[in-house]
């Protein structure tokens, strides 16, 4: 019996520690950071149109927003394009993460379950972050804002649509004023847990995401063909990324 019990509180001594030792793993995270760029797709412009100050005013207070036609198209045009704090063109990363996530449908996690749902849910997040808040156009260097020299990267785009009331489409004939850009391309850090996910994952997601979800305006699951995408580099950057914090602490020590 002695023996049995010495056995027995050597075995649960065992187990007990295999069980903290796997939870301590589970909450380890292996961060890995990938820097990927990012271009159009031939052919497959981007359109800006994102929704003004005034017109999200109009909405929330249920008036009509005030529309000045006697405006120049171009400056209709270029009132519409994303800039950053610092007026760089570009796209908000907000964008990217949506793509990601609309990709996650078609894209297995494990076995039958894809990263996202059909009713918006995801596991996305518990494995993916985008470090970046800005996509930054880097073909396009900085110019002055509205010059002549920035408007060669970009073009006036004038379609007819209709107007979106209740949600349905169904009303009259309008005019859409949007910046196009030809050629555009971006390059973003994104880091993601090797513990969750593996890389190959996270490349399915970007090709998928590229191709039949886009960025901006018109995009293809909007029923346009504009904004698609593909990644043209893929370039760990761990090592660089985990080394920034401990010089900017050795600079201020």
């Amino acid at each position: 019996m002695a023996l049995a019990f010495f056995f027995s509180e050597v075995d649960c001594s065992v187990f007990i520690n295999c069980i903290l030792a796997g939870c301590k793993l589970k909450r380890r995270l292996v961060m890995k950071y990938i820097r990927v760029k990012c271009r159009g797709i031939e052919d497959s412009s981007v359109l800006m149109d994102p929704m003004s100050q005034e017109m999200k005013i109009a909405i929330l207070r249920k008036t009509p927003a005030p529309v000045v036609r006697d405006k120049p198209l171009e400056q209709m045009a270029a009132e519409k394009i994303y800039r950053d704090k610092d007026g760089t063109i570009g796209l908000p990363a907000a964008m990217l993460r949506k793509c990601l996530v609309m990709a996650g449908t078609k894209v297995p996690l494990r076995g039958r379950t894809n990263v996202s749902r059909a009713d918006g849910s995801t596991e996305l997040f518990s494995f993916l972050w985008i470090v970046d808040k800005f996509l930054v156009f880097s073909n396009i260097p900085k110019l002055e804002k509205d010059g002549e020299e920035e408007k060669k990267y970009w073009q006036v785009s004038v379609v007819a649509g209709k107007q979106n009331q209740n949600g349905k489409g169904k009303g009259g004939a309008t005019v859409i004023v949007r910046p196009e850009f030809q050629e555009w391309e971006f390059t973003v850090t994104i880091r993601y847990d090797e513990t969750r996910v593996n890389e190959e994952v996270i490349k399915k997601l970007f090709t998928e995401g590229g191709l039949t979800q886009g960025l901006a305006a018109w995009r293809p699951n909007c029923g346009g063909d504009h904004g698609q995408f593909k990644y043209v580099e893929w370039v760990d950057v761990t090592a660089e990324m985990v080394a920034a914090p401990a010089k900017e602490k050795a600079v201020a020590a």
